[in-house]
């Protein structure tokens, strides 16, 4: 389901931590929560709301999804994410399932550029 993607973003961990003023570890450890969480409930319940048609359901997931993004400097990841989540809003999910494999394959892609880090 989810692999590798082409075009990504590159994230400065210095960046990140300056910008929050943190170190870059707890910067390696929220975006690691992030992706467990992600992983976990934010991509497993938008796949379940798409598969059963349930606008509401992709609204929220997604919207989850784009505001922990964001406060974590993952602009790529946010803004796909409200783009599914206006989808939602609108109730167009229409092959909305390429949007749904393309988030689930840049968190994919993020969780392995962490690994190379440790």
């Amino acid at each position: 389901m989810c692999g590798p993607r082409e075009g990504t973003q590159v994230i400065s961990l210095k960046d990140i931590a300056l910008e929050r003023g943190i170190d870059v570890e707890d910067v390696i450890e929220f975006i690691n929560d992030f992706i467990d969480y992600s992983e976990q409930e934010d991509l497993k319940g938008l796949q379940q709301a798409v598969n059963d048609s349930d606008a509401p359901g992709v609204r929220s997931r997604a919207h989850s999804m784009k505001g922990a993004a964001l406060n974590l400097g993952l602009t790529d990841i946010a803004k796909l994410a409200e783009t599914i989540e206006k989808r939602g809003a609108e109730g167009s999910l229409d092959g909305l399932q390429d949007s749904v494999d393309e988030l689930c394959k840049m968190v994919q892609e993020l969780r392995n550029f962490i690994k190379q880090l440790h």
